[in-house]
């Protein structure tokens, strides 16, 4: 289990009392001179799944947004980015990102799939 105290929990604390584009701010402010705010890969998707279980869906996409701007090589982090803009509405940029997902790897049928489901013609 993570500390009450780490740096995850304290983003997604600062979230949930504030707004993601004000914590994040704050966040990447306070990183730059403090070694000990990294928040990994992993740690900041599975913060912006807890967003979505909550129904903090805009939050959700900007904290996406950070961990594909911090990991931009990672494919799993644009597909997490693709899903939250499908979750809120934004099919077109949901398209974009599992687009960037799936060139940046190839293997990911999940992206494979949501392109294909949401490029179907009715």
């Amino acid at each position: 289990y993570e500390r009450y105290d780490s740096p995850p929990r304290v983003l997604f604390k600062a979230i949930i009392a504030t707004s993601a584009d004000q914590a994040l701010k704050e966040f990447r402010t306070r990183r730059t001179s403090d070694s000990g705010l990294n928040i990994t890969e992993r740690q900041m998707n599975r913060l912006g799944y807890d967003l979505l279980r909550i129904d903090r869906k805009s939050d959700a996409v900007l904290v996406f947004q950070q961990n594909a701007d911090d990991f931009p090589k990672s494919g799993n982090a644009w597909d997490s980015l693709a899903e939250a803009h499908l979750a809120a509405g934004n099919k077109e940029k949901a398209i974009e990102f599992y687009k960037r997902s799936l060139q940046l790897d190839p293997t990911n049928k999940n992206a494979e799939a949501k392109i294909r489901e949401l490029t179907a013609k009715p």
